[in-house]
């Protein structure tokens, strides 16, 4: 519908912070006033609105509010309103659901879809896929047969991410789709449970970024940066680019991309650097960190290393990186929000903004405890001004003292400890 893209696109260039507002404020400017400024309308068809993967939100009191939220476009008296929403049947999602009004939704299980309805949708996405392969590599109009196919179907359990996931693994093997069609028969675990089904074919794909005529020496060379870069991309907080990645591993951006050139099936891997990247299903993220399901020692990621590596390597960015009026504004006292933003993203990179806001976060999550000396304690002695300028250049500055009261609940207590702890709580 073009005229609500207009305004929507209007509420964006009015309120250009509309990503840092809350939910409620995100929902009013976005999706409510957008559809009223549409009710005055003498028709309109049916407008659907979509929310994927309500599971995935940071926190149950998001589910919940969300969950209010959709119930407040009743208000939109002229028009006709629908709204699909998918999840897993986490426990908070589920509550939050039922305590809409039974005659105001309708659940539907997809587990109860009979088994041959789901693998025959199974074979029309094969098919599909298959088409666009043999048409971009020119191969064979028979090309790989009904019987791979029907096979491909039974080992993918129903699971709709194995299958997406298996093509994107043939198609990236260009000429040698063939061979990695016939990766994924050899195994034949069929009668593997759906987690296992995922599991097996995360492995393929990571034993396919190996050469075989690699040397030991190699491959172990080689699997230690793809675990390196792998688990700092599944670790991240939000997302970055390979570009911003750069600057907080130690590696360039090419060896980034070279690390990452043969898992487009699992990983979103935009063709401009500058471009965040993201895994293509939460489910590998599960796999990696999880010992038991990541069965191949090479590749599985120890979560605590992970976080610890990119907590360290965060802090020793800012330490590099941060300066007293780090946007040369040369006027103290100037509010940031007189700031040109433009100016402000020119100065403040993304890998910077994402250390300033999340290095406490990894700090928690890799069970490290500062302590007197350590590089998180250097840190705040040394640059906990320049921290604050950032995080309210970057408009997180509200968020500056529940992750100092993170930091608190970590610190291994001492003299030197309280001193620092007593200048934070008094704002340096």
């Amino acid at each position: 519908m073009p005229q609500l893209k207009g305004y929507i696109g209007e509420a964006i260039m009015e309120q250009q912070n509309i990503a840092d507002q809350s939910l409620r404020d995100q929902w009013d400017q976005l999706i409510l006033k957008p559809l009223s400024k549409l009710s005055s309308k003498a028709f309109l068809p049916t407008i659907m609105v979509v929310m994927d993967a309500l599971d995935e939100c940071n926190s149950e009191r998001d589910v919940r509010i969300i969950l209010r939220l959709l119930a407040s476009t009743k208000s939109l008296k002229n028009i006709r309103l629908r709204v699909f929403v998918t999840s897993r049947p986490e426990i908070p999602v589920r509550c939050s659901f039922f305590r809409i009004p039974e005659a105001e939704r309708q659940i539907f299980v997809l587990h109860d879809i009979l088994p041959e309805v789901v693998d025959h949708d199974l074979g029309i996405f094969f098919e599909d896929s298959f088409n666009r392969i043999r048409e971009e590599r020119g191969f064979a109009k028979s090309w790989p047969g009904m019987q791979i196919i029907k096979r491909l179907v039974n080992i993918s359990g129903g699971l709709f991410i194995w299958a997406a996931t298996a093509c994107r693994f043939i198609r990236e093997g260009r000429k040698l789709a063939t061979k990695r069609i016939s990766n994924l028969l050899v195994g034949q675990y069929s009668s593997a449970g759906p987690e296992k089904k995922l599991d097996d074919i995360y492995t393929t794909v990571l034993r396919g970024c190996i050469q075989a005529d690699y040397d030991d020496e190699e491959k172990k060379e080689v699997c230690g940066t793809l675990r390196e870069v792998l688990g700092s991309i599944v670790v991240l907080f939000s997302p970055l680019s390979i570009d911003s990645l750069s600057h907080l591993l130690p590696m360039s951006s090419s060896d980034i991309k070279d690390t990452l050139a043969d898992c487009h099936a699992i990983l979103n891997i935009p063709t401009q650097t500058n471009r965040p990247i993201r895994p293509h299903h939460p489910t590998f993220r599960d796999f990696l960190l999880n010992k038991d399901r990541c069965y191949d020692a090479a590749f599985w990621v120890d979560d605590k290393a992970a976080h610890k590596s990119m907590a360290n390597n965060c802090i020793q960015l800012m330490m590099k990186t941060l300066r007293i009026d780090i946007c040369d504004v040369r006027l103290p006292g100037t509010l940031a929000k007189k700031i040109d933003p433009n100016w402000i993203k020119e100065r403040i990179p993304p890998e910077l903004e994402y250390a300033g806001r999340y290095w406490v976060h990894h700090y928690r999550e890799s069970g490290m405890e500062p302590y007197d000396g350590s590089q998180a304690h250097r840190f705040l002695e040394d640059f906990f001004l320049q921290w604050i300028e950032l995080m309210s250049l970057t408009g997180h500055v509200s968020e500056v003292a529940m992750t100092i009261r993170m930091y608190e609940a970590l610190i291994v207590v001492s003299m030197l400890s309280l001193r620092c702890l007593n200048k934070l709580q008094k704002g340096g």
